[in-house]
């Protein structure tokens, strides 16, 4: 065998193997088709070509929006008239295989091959509220209970029940009590020394008494008017097992936190009316508010009145209901807040001052 019979047959194998690879290239970018495409928006000439290919052009509307192909006529591969298609509009197209291709802007000039545009991400600041108030929820997202700030319930390692203004409107409750019997592990006795006053336990044990997420342990026998009248509160939250990891102090049973009514950063007045058997007729007034100052002064004010009878003779309750309460933001971050209310159940009278 001499040398220039060598040399041919090496000449054929790489004849062979370009062939090889260009085949396999070709096969890479998928079969050649004839496209005939007049010059027409791009979202259309895209979907006409996945149509025609029998492919999927994935792209969002707003990005093909505004923009027109050029015209193409020829046999060209999907991904050779995808790139005529997107030439000068500032796109761009992704693909794993030769079935599916994604249209996404280009990246930016230096971002350096196979460089990838990651989707737009918008942040939008928002604060969530501690209230329930207007939200139409049983459930309420932060909760005042069992920490030393608000936080989610999801935090609190022992169990929480709300009490949700929609709930006191849905089900019409008038008083802390009534909410509490509709809170979960909770149980109520009636204490024969008060007309209204109940004693509320859980798991066997008394329950502690806060207001507004203050110091647990607040004796409540005192109030002879019972527990503070709904129409003063906005919600009731309970949290079950001792509180003393967070209050310094508290019962076995639990914490009971009252949550007042706080001002509200639109006008709101509400009306309500209550109407039952033995001649019951409640009525209650609820206005809220911005004041002054561009809303840095706002105020609520609420009064109720309610007045029945028993289905046994020599016994009735009248109720009178009066609460206020001003805030003021002094400067960001700081607020100033006044308020106070006076209950009156038959000759019992309360009367609360609180900052």
């Amino acid at each position: 065998m001499n040398l220039s019979s060598r040399g041919a047959r090496a000449l054929r194998r790489l004849a062979v193997a370009g062939l090889l690879l260009a085949s396999c290239a070709a096969q890479a970018q998928g079969p050649a088709i004839r496209i005939d495409q007049p010059s027409e928006p791009l979202d259309k000439a895209l979907n006409q070509l996945a149509r025609e290919a029998g492919v999927q052009i994935l792209f969002a509307s707003k990005v093909a929006s505004d923009k027109t192909a050029p015209a193409l006529q020829g046999t060209f591969t999907v991904r050779e008239a995808l790139d005529r298609l997107l030439a000068g509009s500032g796109l761009s197209v992704q693909s794993q295989d030769n079935q599916t291709f994604t249209i996404v802007p280009a990246p930016p000039a230096g971002g350096g091959e196979g460089a990838t545009v990651l989707p737009e991400i918008q942040v939008v600041d928002s604060v969530i509220s501690e209230s329930t108030e207007n939200t139409g929820s049983y459930a309420a997202a932060r909760v005042a209970v069992g920490g030393k700030t608000a936080r989610d319930p999801k935090q609190i390692q022992q169990s929480v029940s709300v009490v949700t203004a929609q709930r006191i409107q849905d089900q019409a409750l008038t008083t802390a009590e009534e909410a509490l019997g509709q809170a979960t592990g909770v149980t109520l006795t009636k204490n024969a020394s008060y007309s209204s006053n109940a004693i509320f336990t859980a798991r066997g044990f008394d329950m502690g008494l806060q207001y507004d997420g203050g110091a647990a342990g607040v004796n409540y026998f005192w109030y002879h008017t019972g527990l503070p009248d709904l129409a003063t509160l906005e919600r009731v939250e309970v949290l079950r097992g001792s509180d003393g990891l967070f209050a310094g102090s508290g019962n076995p049973g639990g914490t009971v936190n009252l949550v007042r009514k706080r001002p509200l950063m639109e006008n709101q007045v509400v009306v309500d009316l209550v109407g039952g058997s033995w001649d019951r007729v409640r009525t209650q007034i609820d206005a809220t508010g911005p004041l002054g100052w561009d809303g840095k002064l706002r105020g609520r004010a609420v009064a109720a009145q309610e007045d029945r009878e028993f289905f046994y003779d020599t016994a009735g309750m009248q109720k009178s209901v009066v609460f206020g309460v001003f805030e003021l933001d002094v400067r960001p971050g700081t607020m100033l807040s006044l308020g106070g209310s006076f209950e009156q159940l038959g000759t019992a009278v309360a009367i609360v001052a609180f900052i």
